[in-house]
């Protein structure tokens, strides 16, 4: 759904102005012959159509004037931190991304969707010169994501909770609060997940919490995807990472496409890392505790653990760039 709005603002002139009633009038129908073909039915339809319905609206043209005045554009708001919500509804500085924001607005349904309030305190793993803000590919960005599902098994199983946390390539954390979210999940779900599932999400009380969570999956993948685009706000410049995140990430790809596609392809994965010094510093290793699994499958716990591990290696393993010669 997201890619019929994004076809048709690559076909707007910009700013949007009388001369872009060519370029709707030639997508207009073909949008509708879409949109009454039988894959789009349901849920679907609906957003879909209320997409369409919101474009179509941006695209309708004023009457010419002979001598038209282009409006000054806005100021740039200052970077701030601030919720997905107010995030997908901000003020936009141009008319192709006021409609982007429209089609992503209706899309993601803000109004089902309760006001989330994020922890930020100030950040306590970041370098002197460290200021949190949006990071960009010079940055390095990471953006750590661990789900909590019902099994390993992306084609049945189903996601229970999702946590984010973005760092730079120094490992400094821009958002120590994080985002973390359970998500809705129906009891007979919950009540056939495998004995492990059920022992384990129930000690940590994730079973509980998904019962009573307000958001279904789809809700929580538009905030995640607001909060990871806000810190990088460009496409594919920050890598996915974690431990073991290519369990993760295919999940990502079958039930939240929309953010795993925001991400490099590349990933950071700290399971390899501590398989290496499993065998190549295996008394390091050990008396580290490396070997010990320490978690209480919680996804954002579990993503800090991977951050903290990760820099263990880096001081104690990988050597200081200034005493590498090759």
């Amino acid at each position: 759904m997201l890619t019929l709005g994004r076809r048709a603002l690559h076909r707007l002139p910009s700013p949007l102005a009388p001369s872009a009633a060519p370029a709707a009038a030639a997508y207009i129908p073909r949008t509708s012959s879409f949109l009454a073909s039988p894959a789009i039915h349901g849920r679907r339809e609906k957003h879909t159509q209320r997409a369409y319905d919101v474009l179509q609206e941006l695209l309708i043209p004023h009457p010419p004037t002979l001598t038209p005045t282009p409006a000054p554009a806005p100021p740039r708001p200052a970077v701030s931190p601030v919720s997905p919500a107010s995030y997908a509804t901000a003020t936009p500085v141009s008319p192709v991304s006021r409609a982007q924001a429209a089609i992503h607005a209706a899309l993601s349904s803000p109004s089902q969707l309760k006001q989330t309030a994020y922890n930020t305190p100030q950040p306590r793993h970041m370098s002197a010169a460290f200021t949190p803000r949006p990071l960009y590919a010079p940055d390095g960005p990471m953006v750590w994501i661990d789900l909590e599902m019902t099994g390993l098994d992306y084609h049945t199983d189903t996601i229970l909770e999702v946590a984010v946390l973005i760092t730079n390539g120094n490992l400094d954390v821009v958002d120590d609060g994080g985002f973390r979210h359970a998500v809705k999940t129906d009891k007979k779900v919950l009540d056939n997940m495998n004995d492990w599932c059920i022992e384990q999400h129930g000690k940590s009380g994730l079973t509980a919490e998904c019962l009573s969570a307000p958001h279904r999956l789809r809700e929580v993948t538009a905030l995640a995807l607001a909060y990871v685009r806000h810190w990088v706000p460009e496409r594919c410049t920050a890598v996915l990472a974690g431990s073991s995140i290519h369990v993760d990430r295919a999940f990502m790809a079958e039930l939240m496409p929309d953010l795993e596609r925001w991400m490099h392809y590349r990933i950071v994965d700290v399971s390899s890392v501590k398989e290496l010094c499993r065998r190549w510093y295996p008394e390091l290793s050990k008396s580290a505790g490396l070997d010990v699994k320490n978690s209480n499958h919680r996804a954002l716990d579990d993503i800090r653990g991977s951050i903290s591990e990760l820099r263990f290696y880096r001081e104690h393993i990988f050597k200081d760039p200034e005493d590498v010669r090759l």
